[in-house]
């Protein structure tokens, strides 16, 4: 068994393709064809060594162990070699500290010079996805959004002013534009979410407000007695179409955090309400009284016709309606 590309990958990088040996720090290559005396061939050195007769080669450690990154060194020749000659003084524990130090070095001699417009644009995409975790009630998804989906539409009294406060710092936020599906991702859930208590609010009474729960107007029987069946019937048409609409951008916010999770744990963080899973809303109950679990996500295709909207100039405060085509 040889050493792994994804080891040899780690070391490299790790290491800056630089020689660990304590002030050298020569740059170093993997190409034979690219060794020349400026740029000598980097070599992957063992700290245990590679058999049991080699430098500091007594060890219980497997032969897959020993060719691990963590049993690996990168050195330049002449350092390798000088390793090798005088195992008294390079010991087992002195090259691992030696390589310790080294990607200490790296860590921070380019974390200031490389990495300080990446950590910024890390520390405004954390921001953003826990403002998103917090005001859209990711932990409590399913609850809240299956109550305004149900034939009793309700939201949570602080909804709206919770939402307005999410809506306004998506829409001013400076995004970095190294994540662009991510990026589109919050604003399509930004908008479906918004448009949906704003819709729900066009026709819900604050005066029958219950334990910090607003519930929903039923106009089309609370504006009096009506014996005019077809002005009942039509008011009745629009308060179906009102709560269609409403169920409507719960669904495409469900879809929308679905698609955002995905995102997040595929770009960020694998983690990401991993154990949890899937978001879902609980509908019903049908004519059968039987409730659903139903899980709602973008199919690729819609995916790509949102994409190309966000990449248009979509705005959240316009309507965002993209055809699957």
């Amino acid at each position: 068994m040889s050493i792994s590309e994804q080891d040899i990958k780690l070391l490299w990088g790790r290491a800056a393709a630089l020689c660990s040996f304590p002030d050298c720090k020569i740059k170093l290559t993997q190409d034979k064809t690219l060794a020349t005396a400026s740029f000598p061939l980097g070599e992957q050195a063992h700290i245990v060594g590679l058999t049991k007769t080699s430098p500091r080669g007594k060890s219980n450690l497997t032969k897959k162990q020993r060719d691990s990154y963590y049993n690996l060194i990168l050195l330049c020749p002449t350092h390798h070699t000088l390793i090798d000659k005088n195992p008294d003084d390079y010991t087992i524990e002195k090259l691992h500290y030696i390589k310790d130090q080294h990607e200490y070095w790296v860590a921070h001699k380019f974390s200031e010079s490389k990495d300080s417009l990446q950590t910024a644009q890390s520390v405004i995409y954390a921001d953003l996805i826990d403002a998103t975790v917090e005001a859209c009630q990711f932990d409590s998804w399913t609850k809240w959004a299956s109550r305004a989906a149900s034939t009793n539409m309700n939201w949570d009294e602080d909804s709206q002013n919770r939402l307005f406060d999410f809506y306004n710092k998506i829409i001013g936020a400076i995004w970095p534009k190294t994540l662009p599906e991510l990026e589109c991702a919050l604003k399509k859930l930004t908008y479906e979410i918004w448009q949906a208590i704003n819709t729900f609010s066009e026709h819900c009474d604050p005066s029958k407000t219950k334990d910090g729960i607003l519930v929903e107007d039923r106009f089309y029987k609370s504006r009096g007695w009506i014996e005019d069946d077809e002005l009942y019937q039509q008011l009745f048409k629009e308060y179906d179409a009102w709560q269609s609409k409403c169920r409507k951008h719960v669904v495409e916010a469900t879809k929308s955090v679905n698609w955002f999770a995905d995102v997040v744990r595929r770009d960020i963080n694998p983690l990401f309400y991993a154990t949890k899973g899937k978001f879902f809303i609980i509908m019903g109950p049908y004519d059968n009284l039987a409730f659903r679990s139903l899980f709602f996500e973008y199919t690729d295709r819609k995916k790509e016709s949102i994409l190309r909207l966000c990449n248009k100039g979509w705005k959240i405060s316009k309507k965002f309606t993209p055809n699957d085509t």
